[in-house]
């Protein structure tokens, strides 16, 4: 088993790969076709693409590998939303994140649509990942369970100039959030990968 990871403006993506599959975990922000393509060079043959969720931040590139033969996975709770290409924006948490929805001009996030090839509604199993439902963060937000990680998305973020806590600065609802997060430590999670900032081991996890 093999990990890698590349930032796509702000966002960290992830590509998983053993001798039965290759699978990408979140997209990044839209780049065009050419730069994107250039960003991930390196990741061949990509089977599966994971939505953590499908902000325009996770989901931007994924009409792309769709068009290369991928198959493109996501909750249903999502699924129309990723057809429609725009989610709503997600309200802010404390005062960062109020004054940032606060002060943006966009009432949602658009990206190119794009239609899922595998909608999961539970935990699923692809190979040695397990698809996790956490939401929170979003009313459709997958966590990547292998071994004892997981790839979570927004369910956590590491942000330095933010030390004091690792919840995300959006959510749908925060209490889900804790709840989700608990459901990861139950499950064995040791150290969390978010999109955002570097990975969280557990004994340093602060919610």
């Amino acid at each position: 088993m093999k990990i890698e990871s590349v930032k796509i403006l702000f966002t960290n993506i992830f590509f998983i790969t053993s001798r039965k599959m290759r699978v990408l975990i979140d997209t990044g922000y839209p780049l065009s076709k050419k730069r994107f393509f250039e960003k991930i060079e390196h990741f061949k043959d990509i089977d599966f693409v994971v939505l953590t969720h499908t902000h325009f931040d996770h989901s931007g590139n994924a009409a792309y590998l769709k068009e290369k033969g991928s198959l493109i996975v996501v909750h249903k709770n999502e699924e129309d939303w990723l057809m429609s290409g725009e989610t709503p924006k997600p309200p802010g948490i404390k005062y960062v994140g109020k004054t940032i929805m606060r002060f943006s001009s966009l009432k949602s996030f658009k990206f190119p649509p794009v239609k899922p090839d595998i909608v999961i509604s539970d935990v699923t199993k692809i190979e040695d990942l397990v698809l996790v439902p956490t939401f929170g963060h979003t009313p459709g937000s997958i966590s990547i369970v292998l071994g004892d990680m997981a790839f979570c998305g927004d369910l956590i973020m590491n942000l330095s100039w933010r030390p004091h806590s690792h919840l995300p600065i959006f959510a749908h609802d925060i209490e889900e959030v804790k709840k989700s997060i608990q459901k990861l430590i139950e499950m064995g999670v040791k150290t969390f990968y978010p999109a955002h900032g570097k990975p969280v081991k557990l004994d340093n996890l602060r919610i």
